[in-house]
């Protein structure tokens, strides 16, 4: 009997791992990406779990992006916002929330593109996956998972407050 069950425990155990696995090496998916000035909104599939993956990623593929998609934009000041949002179940029509408890007449659930002129335009606010942004001090930002990392002018990147930096 204890071998019975121990035979499930690890096949149980294996399959959790392959999946796991699978899920991690699945190639990141671009399905859109949204301009307005120097704001950018990058629609993704199967983007990394971990914040460190996350900017790992965009480490490797900031030449694609800015060749392919012609991003970041940058404003007159040198300063861009890129974010990256989950696509999930894909673009939804602008209307109240269904899903919530007390009816609402609010669409503030959603961010919606009004770079497309047709109906399904929105997707969920709850799927931002990261941002990356320049600050005052000409620093590159990140943003995921709730951990915040800063790169410097000379490429190192360094998890933390930006005040741990020396302003020059």
């Amino acid at each position: 009997m204890k071998i019975i069950y121990l035979k499930m425990v690890i096949i149980v155990s294996l399959s959790v791992l392959i999946y796991f696995i699978w899920l991690c090496t699945k190639p990141v998916k671009i399905i859109a990406v949204h301009k307005d000035q120097h704001w950018t909104k990058v629609l993704v599939k199967n983007f990394p779990l971990t914040s460190r993956g996350k900017v790992n990623w965009w480490e490797s593929n900031k030449i694609m992006l800015r060749e392919k998609y012609g991003i970041p934009v940058s404003d007159s000041n040198g300063r861009f916002s890129v974010s990256f949002w989950d696509f999930g179940d894909g673009y939804e029509i602008e209307q109240p929330d269904k899903n919530t408890f007390f009816p609402s007449k609010s669409t503030d659930h959603l961010l919606c593109f009004n770079d497309m002129s047709v109906e399904a335009r929105c997707i969920r606010k709850e799927n931002n996956l990261m941002e990356i942004n320049t600050t005052s001090e000409n620093l590159i930002k990140f943003k995921a998972n709730g951990e915040t990392y800063y790169q410097d002018d000379k490429g190192k990147i360094t998890k933390g407050e930006r005040f741990t930096y020396t302003i020059k």
